[in-house]
C-alpha cells in the first residue's frame, strides 16, 4: 500500500487548479470571439463598434491560445 505525500497531495491540487484555469480561458475566449461576431453583424456602420468587435476577436483568440497553452505544460 502506497501512502501519498502532502507533496502528492499539493501536485494533484496544482494539476486541477490549471486544468480549472484553462476550461476557464477556453470559455471566456469563445464568449469574448461571439461577443466580437455580435459587434460585427449588429453593428455594421459604427467604427467604433467594429473597432471593439476586432478587439474582442482577437481577445478571445489569445485567451483560448493562453488556455491551451496552459494545459499542455
Amino acid at each position: 500500500m502506497v501512502n501519498k505525500t502532502s507533496e502528492d497531495y499539493e501536485n494533484e491540487r496544482n494539476k486541477r487548479a490549471m486544468a480549472a484555469g484553462s476550461i476557464l480561458d477556453y470559455v471566456f475566449g469563445v464568449v469574448f470571439i461571439i461577443l466580437g461576431i455580435v459587434c460585427f453583424v449588429k453593428f455594421k456602420a459604427e467604427t467604433l463598434m467594429i473597432a471593439f468587435g476586432a478587439i474582442a476577436i482577437l481577445y478571445g483568440i489569445w485567451k483560448i491560445y493562453k488556455g491551451y497553452r496552459k494545459s499542455s505544460v
